[in-house]
């Protein structure tokens, strides 16, 4: 599969950019939100251990393989959330 290379979007207000390194503990404080998490997966804050191991198939897996387009949401340079376009199973059109 050829790499994806996501790119970045950017509003009067906000920014989105792949996440880079730098990003980690937001990501890992982010996906501890029930907040943010409660309409993600299962449901419910990730603990940090899944949300940091998540952060890595991000960088190493997700990106390289150009799976599906994956954004640190930020405001004024700080990441406040998080945004991708992930594939449906099924037919794609």
């Amino acid at each position: 599969m050829t790499r994806y290379d996501t790119p970045g979007l950017a509003t009067a207000r906000l920014a989105l950019s792949p996440y880079t390194e730098d990003d980690r503990a937001a990501f890992v404080a982010l996906l501890g939100q029930d907040s943010v998490t409660r309409y993600m997966g299962d449901g419910g804050p990730m603990a940090e251990d899944a949300s940091d191991a998540m952060f890595t198939k991000v960088l190493d897996e997700i990106y390289p393989a150009g799976s599906w387009p994956i954004w640190c949401v930020r405001e004024g340079g700080r990441p406040v959330g998080h945004a991708e376009v992930k594939p449906s199973p099924g037919e794609r059109i």
